[in-house]
């Protein structure tokens, strides 16, 4: 069951690896939810669906969610969500979770903007859910950070990959 699950985790990862056009455009439909609806969640379970999944949790894991009845049943949501993502579920750690923490860390030591944190920035939102890029090119108008990402997980051919492309200036996602 967990290989299966397992499989389906890295369909859905490996499904990111659309044109840099979709990424860039799903990347902009990304919103921080309304506080304010939240309330009875709880701020824990707030916090964890506005902050720390909100770039890699799916608008059905979301629903799914939000609809839980109990903190038990969000409980065993949350380590189920974490379960599907892990690379390596007969390891005791899981390291898809780890390394997301890592760059939240990371976003927010290194992309913070004024008042307004690292993970909520355009580049921490990019680094979160991408990973530190394969290439940065600067210039006096910017940055573009490249990613090479593999093709889908059924069409893919040994070595066929995709290089994605986002470029920032004065920190702001462009394209």
């Amino acid at each position: 069951m967990r290989r299966i699950l397992f499989s389906l985790g890295i369909a859905t990862l490996l499904s990111a690896s659309l044109s840099a056009s979709a990424v860039s455009q799903r990347l902009s439909q990304i919103v921080i939810h309304d506080l304010s609806s939240q309330s009875e969640l709880g701020e824990v379970y707030t916090k964890w669906l506005n902050e720390s999944v909100v770039y890699i949790i799916t608008t059905e894991e979301e629903e799914y969610f939000r609809q839980l009845k109990s903190d038990k049943d969000r409980e065993r949501f949350i380590e189920e969500f974490w379960l599907r993502r892990d690379p390596m579920p007969e390891t005791d750690k899981n390291e898809f979770r780890e390394e997301h923490y890592q760059r939240i860390t990371y976003a927010n030591q290194n992309f913070a903007v004024d008042v307004l944190p690292g993970w909520r920035t355009d580049r921490g939102r990019v680094y979160i859910t991408y990973g530190k890029p394969y290439e940065i090119q600067k210039s006096e108008s910017g940055e573009i950070w490249v990613f090479k990402l593999a093709r889908g997980l059924f069409d893919r051919r040994p070595g066929d990959v995709e290089f994605v492309k986002f470029e920032f200036r004065d920190n702001k996602l462009v394209r």
